[in-house]
């Protein structure tokens, strides 16, 4: 293991106001901060908690690529719903992103604060590099 850490600040083309990194990479793993599902470029942000959820997982694709990681690489993932009856349309398209075999470990919390629009966050924690998909 190394302290070395490599530090992901905005995506290309994507904000560079934030008060932290969009990732760390540190010790063989890629942390991701937490993200919704507005495109992070754009702001543009879908309605619907299906149309957020396939958002926040590509937002964390590209996070993890950026990275040089992956979402086949996920070991870990926390979502946050702003409102817990969105759970079962959530979880519906959740598992349609990852192979029913490799599904990784999962929190899912309710959010604590208010965001105009947002009906969840995710965040992940994925080993580093790029693997064998």
């Amino acid at each position: 293991m190394t302290d070395e850490r490599r530090i992901l600040k905005s995506l290309p083309g994507g904000r560079t106001d934030l008060p932290y990194s969009r990732a760390v990479v540190a010790n063989g793993l890629v942390w991701v901060s937490g993200v919704g599902g507005e495109d992070l470029v754009t702001g543009a942000l879908g309605e619907s908690i299906e149309e957020q959820t396939r958002g926040a997982i590509e937002n964390l694709r590209r996070i993890l690529e950026a990275a040089g990681s992956g979402l086949h690489r996920v070991t870990w993932l926390q979502v946050g719903l702003a409102h817990p009856d969105d759970y079962a349309r959530m979880n519906a398209e959740y598992v349609r992103h990852f192979p029913p075999n490799a599904l990784p470990a999962r929190a899912t919390v309710r959010l604590g604060f208010e965001s105009p629009g947002t009906r969840l966050v995710m965040a992940c924690t994925a080993l580093a590099g790029s693997g064998h998909p």
